[in-house]
């Protein structure tokens, strides 16, 4: 350890050891998506929705798909095939997005065969995935067959356009080709909030403005289509592109003449463009990979693009409700982007897909900018390069999950709540974390409990401060999150109408628990599994991130330099987030109606605990680092 003492030796091993990891991250990445990468080129002319399909299943259904789509008009209910196996030809949860905008049903409570003569007299189109069906009912010439085992009864006669989900590219060239207009309007609509936080935030860094002003301008923007979607105008592009105009009415006041001189020392190239290079090259990389397997992975399909489907399709209400998953009243950020790029786009490539990328891209840049107050700029391209390679960030900026949106809105809000500690003006940062609190509780569920206690947590954490300044942004930090929550719990009942949303597992847990009924085994499990995600380096997942925990730990005692205080409420924030999340995992067995807890953890709780896993992840790496480098700071960024 006195080797490591030596500050030049210890930054020298350190760095090594820092790009190894580098290098087994992408090594794994690389491994995990060239077989991806080989699949998407093989089909890479076929429509957003075959490959989807494609992916989600194989080849043969993601054709018999398409030859549906070429029978049926857009208007269609079509009854879905019979349960002999093939539950993705069965279930019609499974198949509104693959036969969007079609309405697919089946008859609970009746048998197939009544069924199926209900809709041959019907004149309904039906899908065949048993031979043996047709030979009990009378088919004439009203059946199609796609192969041996498939076909469809009752093809439309004249049957609608192809929905444009659905419709081929002629070359390869073309698919690239439509990566651009959904980028320029990504653009459009993150310019009016990067210049924004230039305004009120000067002080802070390009990467910062950049960051902040795509996230926010992103979540305000889904945030204004849902309230005048809630009050009964209809989805339009015209509604879609005006509300985007809209979000350049608070920057129009400071807008200053552009000057290419004021841009260039605003971009600040001579010092971050390693930190842009790397970013926009890895950005590229995720949008060929997100776009390319479509909507193809669980949830993205069944939930996130379903409900964006639903909501372009047959309005917020019907949308929202009868499309994905009916359990509880997910908030609308990324459906409500689904479906402003369905209507705008028509989602052949998907375009949708590409807001995904753009969330890891902004995480990347938030740390940048964030670390670079506190360390030299060689560890703040490492620190990006780090995150930029670790798998679970890297699959998740090609899925089309809330996961990763949920946890850059959480990490901007930490760290704006944090830089409101340093300086001068700091109700500019309050607010920026105050509104980056409610826009993570309007893209995941948990949001709004987790980042309530969080809140909280921090106005008490104020109080130690005597400074009047510091009490005062107060009011920053709460109204934004509280106005969100008023507003979600007014329009969210008149939102999800009908069963199945005004579950209430918490509070069943919260009164077991009071009554001493406690669920030891189940508890070790949750618990155990979560150390195991958190803290067990695995490639596989978090690469080499789990290792700066206990590195952070030894450093800090070894070579006894002090934890810088912005640190350790980094890593109070993490262990809070954590606990909450292992907690709500655990109330999971109050459920009556709940899988085994099993089931949840091993599906959802590592991608679940992200956002806590980065705070700690943020905290351990600067404190390793400043460590190494002697630093004995006791405050926060300078």
């Amino acid at each position: 350890m006195d080797y490591l003492k030596n500050k030049k030796n210890g930054n020298k091993i350190f760095l090594i050891l820092c790009m190894g990891l580098i290098v087994l991250q992408f090594i794994q990445v690389g491994r995990e998506f060239f077989p991806i990468a080989r699949l998407i080129r093989q089909d890479i002319g076929k429509s957003g929705a075959w490959r989807a399909a494609r992916f989600t299943h194989n080849r043969n259904t993601a054709s018999y798909f398409q030859f549906i789509d070429s029978l049926t008009s857009g208007s269609a209910h079509i009854l879905t095939g019979e349960d002999t196996g093939a539950h993705h030809l069965t279930r019609p949860l499974d198949l509104k997005l693959s036969l969007y905008p079609r309405d697919p049903y089946n008859c609970p409570g009746a048998s197939y065969v009544a069924c199926l003569q209900n809709a041959l007299e019907q004149g309904t189109p039906a899908l065949i995935t048993s031979p043996g069906a047709l030979e009990q009912v009378e088919t004439d010439s009203r059946y199609v067959a796609y192969d041996e085992n498939w076909g469809l009864l009752n093809p439309n006669l004249v049957p609608g356009p192809a929905s444009t989900t659905w419709t081929d590219y002629e070359n390869g060239l073309q698919f690239f080709a439509a990566f651009l207009p959904p980028l320029i309007f990504l653009t459009s609509l993150s310019l009016p909030g990067i210049l924004l936080t230039v305004q009120k935030t000067p002080q802070w860094s390009a990467p910062l403005h950049i960051a902040t002003g795509f996230g926010g301008a992103v979540a305000a923007h889904s945030f204004l289509v849902f309230l005048v979607l809630a009050m009964g105008v209809e989805l339009s592009v015209g509604l879609i592109l005006l509300l985007a105009v809209g979000l350049w009415v608070p920057v129009l006041r400071g807008l200053k003449t552009p000057s290419f001189e004021r841009f260039k020392q605003w971009l600040d190239l001579p010092n971050w463009w390693p930190v842009y290079l790397f970013v926009a090259l890895l950005t590229i990389v995720q949008l060929f990979f997100a776009a390319g397997k479509g909507y193809s992975y669980v949830d993205e399909f069944l939930l996130w693009a379903s409900k964006g489907y639903g909501i372009e399709a047959k309005g917020l209400q019907i949308g929202a409700s009868q499309w994905g998953t009916p359990t509880t009243r997910y908030p609308l950020n990324i459906p409500i982007h689904i479906s402003n790029f369905l209507e705008l786009f028509g989602d052949q490539l998907p375009e949708s897909k590409l807001l995904f990328p753009f969330f890891h891209s902004g995480l990347m840049l938030l740390v940048a900018g964030y670390l670079s107050r506190v360390l030299p700029r060689l560890w703040t391209l490492v620190a990006v390069a780090l995150l930029g390679g670790a798998p679970m960030l890297f699959t998740h900026a090609t899925l089309g999950y809330a996961n990763l949106p949920y946890a850059f809105y959480l990490i901007a809000a930490a760290f704006s709540a944090l830089m409101s500690l340093n300086e001068k003006r700091a109700e500019v940062p309050a607010w920026v974390a105050g509104i980056f609190l409610a826009f993570g509780a309007w893209t995941r569920p948990e949001g709004l409990p987790i980042n309530a206690v969080l809140l909280a947590g921090w106005l008490l954490f104020l109080r130690r401060f005597d400074s009047k300044a510091l009490r005062a942004t107060w009011l920053a930090f709460s109204l934004p999150f509280v106005l969100y929550t008023v507003v979600w719990q007014v329009f969210a009942p008149l939102v999800y109408a009908g069963p199945g949303f005004a579950q209430n597992i918490l509070g069943g847990g919260v009164l077991a628990l009071l009554s001493g009924r406690i669920h030891w085994m189940e508890l070790l499990y949750v618990v155990q599994q979560s150390f195991n995600y958190i803290f067990t380096p695995s490639l596989a997942s978090w690469g080499g991130l789990s290792a700066f925990f206990l590195l952070a730990l030894v450093l800090s005692f070894s070579l006894r330099a002090k934890i810088a205080r912005d640190n350790l409420v980094l890593l109070g924030g993490g262990l809070v987030f954590l606990l909450i999340m292992i907690s709500s995992y655990y109330m999971t067995v109050y459920d009556p109606d709940t899988l085994d807890v099993s089931w949840w953890v091993t599906t959802g709780l590592s991608r679940m605990l992200m956002p806590g896993i980065l705070l700690l992840w943020t905290a351990s790496f600067t404190t390793a680092v400043q460590a190494i480098l002697g630093s004995q700071a006791t405050k926060g960024a300078a």
